[in-house]
């Protein structure tokens, strides 16, 4: 079914397996949907529950659907909080974008206090406006991103199974690697040889990373 057709009857056409049909093809989780429609995790978490089944209003319906719409579309989301708040209110249109880091080693901190500097914005960031850039601290990436690169990201772009990625927590911790897919429970990201997996009570957002220098 297409948004297109989705123009009435909203609670009849809009269903849970539309609903995770959606999420799986755009690699979210149902927090996502949460914080990019702003209808409540446990209203979410009732609409899949086999024993509440809970109907999907009408006003849900037309979220949802304006929310799968505009992710489709390419248009940032409003997931992510945290990292707005750490972005400062950087402009689509500036050529200098935030720069995020670590210490050292570790994870990536997206937090106002994890800002390490700025850097020109990539091509592919262009008119963006949540677009930043990571450095990369350590080797645990390697071959594939070595310490000192920069990472490309478009907040609130979701990556496909295969393509890089930054997953951002709740704490404001961050994991730049390959997107792994995710499940009903948790997501998982390859980091080198090996596959981290974050619990979704864990995970605030996936962002795309869309280029590297």
């Amino acid at each position: 079914m297409t948004y297109d057709e989705l123009d009435s009857d909203y609670e009849n056409r809009v269903t849970p397996d539309w609903i995770d049909a959606q999420l799986s093809a755009h690699s979210l989780t149902r927090r996502d949907l949460s914080r990019g429609t702003g209808i409540s995790y446990r209203a979410i978490v009732g609409i899949f529950s086999p024993t509440e089944q809970r109907q999907i209003r009408h006003d849900e319906a037309v979220a949802f659907r304006r929310f799968f719409k505009a992710v489709a579309e390419g248009r940032p989301d409003d997931s992510g909080d945290g990292l707005r708040d750490a972005l400062g209110g950087a402009r689509r249109d500036s050529a200098q974008i935030p720069l995020f880091g670590a210490a050292l080693t570790g994870p990536i901190s997206l937090t106002p206090q994890g800002r390490i500097g700025t850097t020109e914005r990539a091509p592919a960031q262009r008119e963006a406006s949540r677009a930043f850039a990571v450095s990369v601290q350590d080797d645990d990436n390697a071959p594939r991103y070595m310490t000192g690169e920069l990472a490309y990201v478009v907040g609130g772009r979701a990556p496909r199974a295969g393509e890089d990625a930054v997953v951002e927590l709740t704490d404001g911790e961050a994991w730049l690697g390959v997107f792994d897919g995710r499940s009903d429970n948790a997501v998982r990201l390859k980091r080198g040889d090996k596959v981290k997996a974050f619990t979704l009570d864990k995970v605030r957002a996936i962002h795309k990373v869309v280029g590297r220098g």
